[in-house]
């Protein structure tokens, strides 16, 4: 199997030939020699997720509307996005600050969470009745 067949596979609640395994490791992380096993391991057995529709679970299983807008940005230094997840229960903003000279880097600070106060964590535990029900044919693109 494939790596997309073994998750869809997975997916559908059916016996996939092995458990789907996602591992990776940033660049500069692969280049240093004590990860060596653990990066001939990703390469011959991980699965490969990239390209594979995933599953919409929205945000904390609400529908979402997902936006970014940067807030700050100073040349040679850092830029700050304010993230947003619009949901039926409000909106959810979360902002991180990136670093040049790697502002596209998955490695940033976390300034503002999501959910940095007990009433928004309130709103999402009571909104129970408006969570979003898994569609197998929409979530596995069929």
């Amino acid at each position: 199997m494939t790596s997309k067949e073994r998750l869809l596979t997975a997916a559908s609640f059916q016996e996939p030939d092995r458990v789907p395994i996602e591992l990776c490791i940033g660049q500069e992380a692969r280049k240093l020699p004590e990860t060596r096993n653990i990066v001939e391991f990703i390469d011959a057995t991980a699965d490969n997720f990239i390209g594979v529709p995933a599953v919409g679970w929205g945000f904390f299983g609400l529908d979402s509307q997902y936006s970014e807008e940067i807030i700050e940005d100073i040349a040679g230094e850092f830029r700050r996005i304010r993230r947003t997840q619009r949901t039926q229960v409000g909106d959810f903003h979360a902002i991180t600050k990136h670093f040049y000279p790697n502002l596209n880097s998955a490695d940033y600070h976390w300034e503002r969470y999501y959910l940095n106060i007990a009433r928004k964590s309130r709103n999402i535990h009571f909104s129970s009745m408006l969570t979003r029900h898994w569609r197998k044919d929409v979530a596995l693109g069929g």
